[in-house]
Parts: structure tokens; C-alpha cells; sequence
């Protein structure tokens, strides 16, 4: 496959932008914003400058678009201009998952997507997030350093080429579906290698996925072959041997943390341990989870490490026991590890002081009522046993009813019991007949 030269320099690409705007009309932004006005659908005129060789049948469709700032994609866009990126600017989706389509000419050789190389890798934060983009006869330019990711299919059509600059990430969360047309990935001539991961499938039309970039450039590259729901081609699947066939990084750029949806600690065997669960919606080269404790919030230790699942799309829980808690508030949080040494940190959670077995229970100037003073929850039981561990009485009780009426029982010996998520606390307590 033939190899461009993939310098990227910003001044060059720009001066290309600007060259063109002399034959085509140029959107230039102004501020941050959103694309669209409010319906989705209507184009926010008043965040962008219109200049160069405009006339009436021009519009924001077949123009060039320069993004100097952060512009949200609030709506599918489809274009048969060109997209420039500039250092300072980003294109990235709502919270609805959008659709960029790039429709080009002739043999696809006009650029059609620019991004200028940033000051710094943006794993993290990519140049342009989209949830499906959709390429036409068209080159894409990522320059160095810039990253562009896409969040659920990736469709490269015929005459479709995608150059990659040095230290540049195309990061595709699902599936690219390629078609039969001479698509290609190129990566630098010489440098550091530009990364290429795909979480999905290589959908494969009629072969094209076997010739959708070589081995030998220089890009390191990974197909995970996870199972993505979102996906939207309906092409086949390339064979899991020919997909490993073509990875060359066994542990993939890891550009984004673990997507954490719960995380609780609670205190258990009467204050004696401390249960921590936690949940991932997905995971993507996750290796372990460190888990960390802390006295005052600030300064944490790690007290254990739990194997992650590497990568999922589907719910997995986790769990975990602190065996030799702190005897007073603690703080806990999760460090993320991905298989490259790349950490991310949960939200850090506090846990009070924990419940001894004998300070639950208040008595009144009734010898017959007592308040529970605890951390109750909505499963929490008070109940009372006589010594030979048969049940007297029991009631739910919670934060807003905690106050328990006993009924009259023998002159004895009883066992008092609370029940809660916390564990079980039990106290021996005398009852006077006719009290």
C-alpha cells in the first residue's frame, strides 16, 4: 500500500484551508457552542463567519468548515465540503450518539477531513468524537498527536483513505465496516507509530478487510473482537484469524477509564469488616483494580489489588472485604490499571465510625420502649429470642421509625437483636414480667 508522507506541520495544513477558501466558501467558528440550534437539525448560523468565494447556493453542507473552538455536535451532520480541525478546536457528540457523513469526489483523493496536530496526545479528550462516521471517496487527514474516535461503527467506502500521523489514535469502540473499494489506513513512514484500536469487528465486504492496511507500517494496531450492541453495519465478520493476524499490540492504546456505575462500602461483622462492591457497565484492557483506603481523605494506601475483566460490554460486578478496617471513618476508592500502566481513579467514598455490638440500643423511662440509634436501611429488624434462640417478637425498623414497643413478656433473660446491612449486633438484656 503506498505511503504518504505524514508530517502534518500545521502551517502547511492550514495554508491548505486557506488556499482553498479562495475557491470555495469557508465557515469559520467563533465561539464554543453547539452546532445546531435547539430542533437538532437547524444550523447555528451565528457561531460561525462566513467568508471567501461565497454565493447564494453555498451553505454549510458543501463548504469548508474551520473549527477553532470546542463545538458540540447537538445533531447528524452530513457534508460534502471539508472539516478542518484546527489545534485549538474539537468536534465531539452529545449524549446522543451522532451520525458525521463525508461524501467526496472522483477518486477520493480531495481531503476532506483535517486534524491539526495539538500541542499534546489527547487521549482522553480526541479532536472528534462521533457515534458513527461514515466515509465516501474521501481522505482523512489525522494529524500528530491528534486522536479521532469513534464510538459505535466506523464505515470506510470506496476510495477512502485514513492517514495517521505520528503518535495519532483512531480509536473505534466498535466495529469498522469495510467495503470492497480500496479502502486503506496508512500510517507514518518513520517515527513514533500511530495507534489504531478497534474494540469491535472488522466487517468484512467481499474481502475488503483483508487489504485495509498493512502489517508492516507503521501502526500499532489491535482488534478486540468485543461483542459492541451499538453496531450498525450488518456485514459480515472478518475470521478471528484474520483479525489476530493483523494485531501487533497484544495490549492495545488505552484511551478511555473503565465506565464505573456503582460503587458503596458498608461495615459488616458488627464493625469487624468493611464490604466494598462495585459495578462496570464496559471495560476496555482493564487489568486490576487497586484498592485503596484512607484515614483522612488525602493521603490513601493500597490494601489489595482484584483482577479486572480485561474487556466487557455486558454488566459485571465486583466485590470486596476489607478484613482489618480502620477503627474509625475511613475513605475508600478504586485505582483502574489498564494493561498499559494507564490508571484512572474512582469517586472516593466515606464510611462513619463503625457500630459496636452494644451502643444500638437506648432505653427510655419506659421499660417497655427503647429507640435503635443506627445506621439503619430499608431491610433493617429488631428482634427479641428467648435463651434458647426462639423468636419473641420482631419489627422492621428504619431511619424514620425507630422506636420499639416490646410486649410483655416473661421475667427472664432475652436476647435483643438488630439486623442491618452493617451485619447483626446482639445484646442480653433482663425483662420484669408486668413491665
Amino acid at each position: 500500500m503506498k505511503h504518504y508522507l505524514l508530517l502534518f506541520l500545521s502551517l502547511l495544513l492550514t495554508a491548505f484551508a486557506s488556499g482553498n477558501s479562495f475557491a470555495q466558501c469557508t465557515y469559520t467558528s467563533l465561539a464554543d457552542g453547539n452546532f445546531f440550534l435547539q430542533d437538532g437539525t437547524t444550523f447555528n448560523a451565528a457561531l460561525f463567519s462566513r467568508t471567501g468565494n461565497c454565493n447564494a447556493q453555498d451553505n454549510i453542507s458543501n463548504s469548508i468548515i474551520l473549527i477553532n473552538h470546542n463545538i458540540t455536535l447537538n445533531g447528524n451532520l452530513s457534508i460534502t465540503g471539508a472539516i478542518t480541525i484546527a489545534t485549538t478546536g474539537s468536534l465531539r457528540q452529545d449524549n446522543t450518539s451522532r451520525i458525521l457523513t463525508i461524501r467526496g469526489n472522483g477518486n477520493g483523493s480531495d481531503i476532506k477531513l483535517t486534524l491539526l496536530a495539538p500541542a499534546a496526545p489527547l487521549r482522553t479528550s480526541p479532536q472528534l468524537t462521533v457515534g458513527v462516521l461514515d466515509l465516501r471517496a474521501a481522505t482523512v487527514n489525522v494529524g500528530v498527536n491528534s486522536t479521532l474516535r469513534v464510538n459505535c461503527t466506523l464505515y470506510t467506502g470506496n476510495q477512502v483513505t485514513i492517514n495517521l500521523g505520528n503518535n495519532s489514535l483512531l480509536n473505534v469502540l466498535g466495529d469498522i465496516d469495510v467495503a470492497t473499494g480500496n479502502p486503506g489506513i496508512v500510517g507514518p513512514v518513520s517515527g513514533t507509530p500511530a495507534g489504531l484500536r478497534v474494540a469491535g469487528k472488522l466487517k468484512n465486504n467481499n474481502g475488503g478487510a483483508s487489504s485495509l492496511f498493512s502489517t508492516t507500517d507503521n501502526i500499532t494496531t489491535c482488534v478486540q473482537r468485543v461483542t459492541v450492541p451499538c453496531s450498525t453495519s450488518s456485514a459480515p465478520d472478518q475470521t478471528p484469524q484474520d483479525d489476530a493476524a493483523i494485531s501487533n499490540d497484544p495490549s492495545c492504546i488505552s484511551v478511555l477509564p473503565v465506565t464505573l456505575t456503582r460503587f458503596v462500602g458498608q461495615w459488616a461483622a458488627g464493625g469487624a469488616a468493611v464490604n466494598l462492591k462495585w459495578t462496570t457497565a464496559t471495560e476496555i484492557d482493564n487489568d486490576f483494580f487497586s484498592v485503596e483506603r484512607s484515614a483522612d481523605g488525602i493521603t490513601f494506601e493500597k490494601i489489595d489489588q482484584v483482577k479486572g475483566a480485561g474487556n466487557s460490554s455486558m454488566l459485571r460486578n465486583y466485590a470486596y472485604t476489607d478484613a482489618s478496617p480502620l477503627m474509625a471513618s475511613s475513605y475508600y476508592r478504586l485505582r483502574q490499571v489498564d494493561y498499559d500502566g494507564k490508571a484512572t481513579y474512582s469517586p472516593i467514598i466515606s464510611l462513619g465510625t463503625p457500630q459496636r455490638s452494644t451502643d444500638w440500643l437506648v432505653t427510655t423511662s419506659s421499660p417497655r420502649r427503647f429507640i435503635i440509634q443506627s445506621q439503619l436501611d430499608a431491610n433493617s429488624r429488631f428482634s427479641v429470642l428467648d435463651v434458647t434462640g426462639k423468636p419473641m417478637f420482631s419489627q422492621a425498623i428504619s431511619s424514620d421509625n425507630a422506636n420499639v414497643v416490646i410486649p410483655s413478656l416473661p421475667t427472664g433473660v432475652y436476647l435483643f437483636r438488630l439486623t442491618t446491612q452493617q451485619g447483626r449486633f446482639t445484646i442480653r438484656q433482663v425483662v420484669t414480667a408486668g413491665n
